[in-house]
């Protein structure tokens, strides 16, 4: 009784970015994880963050940012920093349609508009995911 629970890798990793007020979003298997492409949980939770090259454990975790450029996060919406790095992760080649469709699954209307407003200025192959992306959910509406 009065036991707490403790928080979550990405609540403390949400609460790290607060206090030294960088941007972040789920990187690699993280990102993959949390849209539900992959459903193994990392044991290193994985960021990229606008801020410095850095590595935490809590637990039996192990929370890492890397750096990249601030104009990858500050202008989309997490959930769009999200996809995108999910994308990435995937990489060029690795995108299906089903995978396209488990992301879109994860994503409501209002956010896939964010997504593809925020994407504009995207990589070429990115932009295109997010289309097929869309088109796909058109169809299967």
């Amino acid at each position: 009784m009065g036991k707490g629970v403790p928080a979550s890798p990405d609540e403390i990793a949400e609460a790290l970015a607060r206090k030294f007020e960088w941007h972040i979003a789920p990187y690699g298997d993280t990102a993959l994880n949390r849209l539900g492409v992959d459903p193994q949980v990392p044991s290193v939770v994985r960021y990229v963050s606008d801020g410095p090259y850095r590595t935490y454990q809590y637990g039996p975790y192990t929370i890492e940012f890397r750096h990249t450029a601030n104009r990858d996060l500050s202008r989309l919406n997490p959930v769009a920093a999200t996809v995108v790095q999910a994308l990435k992760a995937l990489g060029k080649s690795g995108v299906t349609g089903e995978k396209l469709d488990i992301i879109s699954s994860r994503l409501d209307d209002s956010q896939m508009d964010k997504l593809i407003s925020g994407t504009r200025n995207a990589t070429s192959w990115v932009r295109k995911a997010v289309r097929e992306m869309q088109e796909r959910r058109t169809q299967n509406a």
